[in-house]
């Protein structure tokens, strides 16, 4: 397991330095050269003002993707991770889970990267405006299951058991997409074995 978590925190960081390098013109992608570890800061809401715990709520209520759950807390692509984190379950930073920051390629912002227990799962945002978006959440071991618990090590069975023939427009032999509202769950297979899960927002 240990070895395991080493391979999971390295492929965690080669995909945020890949992430980072792969900035498109639009804006809305992270990256930059001027990556920093941050302390835990005040999250503001677009007033100005604390967001509060029924916003998470209601931002989980309008959601129409897959969802991923994270100690009893529905974490979303294409929501507000600001407004996630007012709930308080995500845990500690430098205990429970490490950030990253990096400037944003249109210079609208930071990007962060969120690493939980030591490579487990990793969320990644885009700035937009006083927002932390919700790009994508990849997951790399068997301590986190999807919802639905699927895992990393399930079969490919267990993937169809569980959500069906994939979109085949998007799918291949290795990569299985499933399309939900403005979120497509990738699962990618090896040796007939699940060995990554990705969350992806899509407008």
């Amino acid at each position: 397991m240990k070895s395991m978590k080493i391979l999971a925190v390295m492929t965690a960081l080669t995909m945020t330095i890949a992430g980072l390098a792969a900035c498109s013109n639009s804006g809305n992608q992270g990256g930059g050269d001027d990556v920093v570890v941050v302390s835990s800061e005040t999250n503001k809401s677009k007033e100005g003002g604390e967001t509060s715990a029924s916003e998470s709520s209601n931002q989980a209520d309008e959601f129409d993707g897959w969802s991923f759950v994270y100690n009893g807390l529905n974490i979303n692509v294409g929501t507000d991770l600001n407004i996630v984190e007012k709930t308080g379950k995500l845990g500690e930073l430098n205990k429970d889970y490490t950030e990253l920051k990096a400037t944003s390629c249109a210079g609208l912002g930071l990007a962060r990267t969120l690493t939980f227990n030591s490579g487990s799962f990793v969320i990644n945002t885009n700035p937009d405006g006083d927002k932390d978006i919700i790009s994508n959440i990849s997951l790399y071991d068997d301590t986190i299951t999807t919802a639905e618990g699927l895992y990393i090590g399930s079969s490919l069975d267990d993937v169809k058991k569980t959500y069906g023939e994939p979109d085949a427009e998007t799918s291949n032999s290795t990569t299985y997409t499933y399309k939900k509202g403005h979120s497509i769950l990738c699962i990618i297979i090896a040796n007939d074995k699940v060995s990554n899960i990705v969350y992806n927002y899509v407008v």
